[in-house]
């Protein structure tokens, strides 16, 4: 009982530090919509693409010395000036890799290239910003990541709503991008360096632990690649085969589909520590906690995505203006790609916590390979609804295949039966949603929400420990 409280505590502050770097983007996104079109912020989704890429790649390493630290917290401080040493080697090469790529594979025009290689050079200290931030979650310190990413973003979106009100370009967007991760990066590592009481010579000397556990970090580091290659080829490939406008329409309907997404990568940083700590001495904690973040994440996802499958039009209308209509179609097939996102996360976890990192890797092998080849057959004559198709289908098998893997050998009794309830609820909604088109957006929303919490819980989509379990924490604390 205890437990869920807990995972709700963590991943609201999991939310704050993942949503608040989405948050700025979204707004900045939104922001040169409105004022330079579609041309300009499809610009602007490149250039945060391909930080999103080089980033990603390395975010295995972060798995892994969360894991470690959970695991190990004695040794926190030699995997802390281990794996500092590792990111800030390996970031430099992947920015020098991209200069070479932006510049002479795939040569932009100097208003692209510009933007993106100032922007992306944000790799350096938000690499050595996210070892600081995985050591403090690996000790299960949700709090400071929290307040100081979520200051330093919020200094980029106030910093970066004063340039672009005042007519300032994307090259001084830029610029604050790379200040505001530079600010994050000094106060993450002061604070990390604090809490495991500081780090010694002998720390920086001693190699063992990435010795011990090399091997592993390959496979961490392969499996984060292939997702960086399973989810920003669209845009790369959408920037060869089509416009800067394409690309901002659909950059318009990734930046709803995955701010949406930061909840369900929120609640992976809270339950990870937690399913480490199971798989070692409670397996059958860690079962039971499997289940029950299958149910909630569908309680989560399923509304959000038939919800903006039926509100589309007006939420984009709303949000980015007419000047971005053909996003409708494409974040009505891009969100369907919500729901399987959401369900993996407790797979993936449950995979890393039993080592079967290897299994993950071949899985995402097929799902990138997948997406690749769809996105080249669909991208040219289709679009953009053609990339947001081949996302689609690529999460899809790479959800059936990992939660196929656990059902049969990791937890027993895995199955979705819990998610028919939830599924109930949703069709209510939807067609509450239906019936109130003609009213403003915001409304329609926000009754329908009231309609599928009043549903799930008229259908116990709630499970009763858990609906207890908040009732009487929430009577003690207004008390």
């Amino acid at each position: 009982m205890k437990t869920f409280l807990e995972l709700l505590r963590d991943s609201a502050l999991s939310i704050v530090f993942h949503v608040a770097p989405r948050f700025a983007n979204v707004l900045i996104f939104i922001l040169i919509g409105r004022l330079a079109g579609p041309d300009q912020a499809g610009i602007f989704s490149l250039a945060t693409t391909y930080l999103l890429i080089v980033t990603t790649i390395m975010r295995g390493l972060d798995d892994l010395l969360i894991r470690q630290v959970a695991r190990e917290p004695d040794r926190a401080a030699g995997y802390y000036a281990n794996f500092l040493a590792l990111r800030l080697v390996f970031s430099a090469m992947l920015y020098v890799a991209l200069i070479f790529i932006v510049q002479v594979v795939l040569n932009y025009a100097d208003t692209t290239s510009g933007p993106i290689l100032v922007l992306t050079l944000s790799v350096l200290p938000d690499s050595l910003a996210f070892v600081a931030q995985s050591v403090l979650l690996g000790q299960r310190r949700f709090g400071a990541p929290a307040a100081i990413l979520g200051g330093a973003n919020v200094f980029k979106l106030i910093i970066g709503t004063i340039v672009l009100l005042r007519g300032g370009s994307l090259m001084d967007i830029a610029w604050i991008w790379l200040i505001g991760s530079g600010l994050a990066m000094i106060v993450l590592l002061f604070v990390a360096m604090k809490q495991i009481g500081g780090l010694r010579a002998t720390d920086w000397l001693d190699f063992s632990p990435l010795k011990t556990h090399w091997r592993t970090a390959l496979s961490f580091t392969a499996i984060t690649v292939l997702t960086a290659l399973d989810s920003q080829t669209d845009t790369v490939l959408l920037s060869i085969f089509r416009s800067e406008a394409e690309i901002g329409w659909y950059g318009a309907a990734t930046t709803i589909t995955f701010s949406l997404l930061m909840l369900a990568q929120a609640y992976r940083f809270a339950v990870y520590p937690l399913m480490t700590r199971h798989a070692q001495h409670a397996p059958e904690r860690l079962a039971r906690l499997y289940h029950k973040s299958m149910h909630y994440m569908g309680v989560v996802a399923m509304p959000m995505v038939v919800g903006i499958i039926v509100l589309a039009q007006p939420i984009v209308l709303l949000i980015f203006g007419p000047k971005f209509l053909p996003t409708v179609p494409v974040l009505q097939v891009l969100i369907v790609s919500l729901l399987f996102f959401f369900l993996s996360e407790p797979c993936n976890r449950v995979m890393l916590v039993k080592d079967r990192q290897r299994m993950t890797l071949g899985f995402l092998s097929v799902s990138a390979s997948t997406n690749v080849v769809l996105n080249l057959m669909l991208i040219p004559k289709f679009g953009a609804v053609g990339a947001a198709t081949a996302r689609v289908c690529s999460a899809t098998l790479y959800f059936m295949l990992n939660y196929g893997y656990v059902s049969r050998k990791l937890v027993r009794n895995a199955d979705l039966k819990s998610l028919i309830r939830p599924a109930i609820a949703t069709a209510i909604m939807a067609a509450c949603a239906i019936v109130m088109m003609s009213s403003h957006v915001v409304i329609n929303i926000a009754i329908s929400a009231c309609v599928y919490f009043a549903a799930l819980w008229g259908v116990r989509g709630i499970q009763r420990e858990d609906a207890n379990l908040l009732r009487d924490t929430l009577t003690r604390r207004f008390r």
